[in-house]
């Protein structure tokens, strides 16, 4: 306990000559939705959230999509690095779809964060931005997330599933080394080299089922760092459009939508013609009797 204040009361100190050094910069505070003040600094039109040391967060802090100062609207599109680290009261966080960046360190050692709503337009992940969150249990990136930072969610042991979307091109060492993980589904086509899980005889590679897509087993087996004991293949679903391991009216749904913006999709042509029209509805519609 008094190393946890010593590093806080240290944090607090440099937090200080952060803002020192930043005194060029244009920053401003206002009080969000629910009252909880939030620090921003101006990026060009943009804003983002940054360290302050006199503010307080308990609870559940939301961050708004945009914020008006002095008569102008700045989108906030950034939680800037340390800007919430050992903040031991802070329980969740909710993260507008208007977040593209989450810095250096953001969120480290917040010992009591049980819940993140990850921003649906997320790009990058710093380094150490989620580290020793200890009661983390879940995380969900989305299909625009490019990079996962070094250490960015090392210690986080309760965590038991992750999902890498495929989007991803760089996840730094030890990033996803917790130890308490049994399953990672990666969506990665084509895999990279990676230090993101540990290496040798350690958990997770050690105890984890690694899932990976269809015809990608050796590609995955053949590249460094992903060594789980456990690889399997993602059979597809037939007739599963949206993805969500059933087949039902919902995929008809998204067949229409698809037909109706006259888009072009691999998953929404069921029957393999090259085109999606009213053929592919009747074999989801096949599909769903025979499977009842």
């Amino acid at each position: 306990m008094k190393t946890k204040r010593f590093m806080y009361r240290l944090l607090l100190f440099t937090a200080a000559i952060l803002w020192v050094d930043n005194v060029g910069a244009q920053r401003f505070s206002l009080p969000n939705e629910d009252g909880v003040t939030i620090t921003y600094e101006i990026v060009g039109n943009q804003v983002e959230v940054v360290s302050d040391y006199q503010n307080t967060y308990r609870g559940t802090v939301s961050i708004p999509s945009d914020v008006t100062y002095d008569g102008k609207k700045y989108e906030v599109y950034s939680i800037g690095k340390l800007a919430f680290i050992y903040r031991d009261e802070l329980t969740s966080i909710n993260l507008p779809n208007t977040i593209k960046r989450i810095g250096t360190g953001a969120f480290s050692e917040c010992s009591a964060l049980a819940t993140v709503k990850m921003s649906e337009a997320i790009e990058f992940i710093g380094e150490r931005a989620f580290a020793e969150c200890s009661l983390l249990e879940s995380i969900t990136f989305p299909n625009t997330l490019l990079t996962i930072g070094k250490q960015a969610f090392y210690g986080c042991n309760r965590l038991t599933q992750i999902e890498l979307p495929a989007s991803l091109t760089f996840i730094g060492d030890i990033s996803l080394a917790c130890r308490n993980i049994t399953s990672v589904v990666s969506h990665i086509e084509e895999p990279f080299s990676t230090y993101a899980f540990g290496g040798g005889n350690t958990q997770p590679l050690t105890t984890a089922t690694l899932c990976v897509p269809a015809g990608t087993k050796e590609k995955y087996l053949n590249t460094s760092g992903w060594e789980f004991a456990n690889i399997q293949e993602i059979i597809p679903l037939k007739g599963d459009v949206n993805d969500d391991g059933t087949v039902n009216v919902a995929d008809i749904s998204s067949i229409i939508t698809v037909m109706a913006n006259e888009e072009n999709s691999v998953d929404a042509d069921v029957n393999g013609d090259g085109v999606v029209d009213v053929a592919d509805i009747a074999l989801v519609i096949t599909i769903m009797a025979t499977s009842n």
